[in-house]
């Protein structure tokens, strides 16, 4: 905590906060409204993941979804194992930076994303096979440029 020498410069320093952070001008983009939301529902017959360590080799059921507006979306993806226990939970989150007829800017991280695995652990001198969730970080960059031929 930084200590004023005396109590007038403090005062001084919060009103000049006050009065700049409460006259500062921001330009916001326009507000948009558009709400959507979206939900698929797939099964696979033996739950490939695009990252080879994450994939699970047996039937799984995915729960993806996709809610937000023009320019921000959250899409969580729910991954099951058929037999009931959780494969992997991602929480990805993506904003629309530069929006144009021919070209297109996202910046997204999945924040967190969690994988299941099944492991033996001994609890009270018994063995018994448990979920272990792996947390992980992800970003990710998309630029589309779209050319007309």
């Amino acid at each position: 905590m930084y200590i004023y020498p005396n109590r007038l410069s403090a005062k001084w320093v919060t009103a000049f906060l006050i009065y700049f952070l409460a006259n500062v001008e921001s330009f916001s983009q326009k507000k948009d409204s558009t709400f959507f939301f979206h939900a698929d529902v797939s099964v696979t017959n033996n739950g490939f993941s695009i990252i080879p360590a994450f994939s699970l080799g047996d039937p799984a059921a995915f729960l993806d979804m996709r809610m937000g507006n023009k320019r921000l979306s959250f899409e969580p993806q729910f991954r099951y194992a058929l037999e009931g226990r959780p494969w992997s939970f991602v929480f990805i989150y993506r904003y629309k930076a530069i929006i144009k007829p021919k070209f297109q800017l996202t910046f997204g991280g999945h924040l967190p994303g969690l994988n299941f695995i099944t492991r033996p652990v001994t609890v009270n001198g018994i063995e018994e096979n448990l979920s272990v969730a792996r947390r992980f970080l992800a970003a990710e960059i998309t630029l589309l440029k779209i050319i007309s031929v």
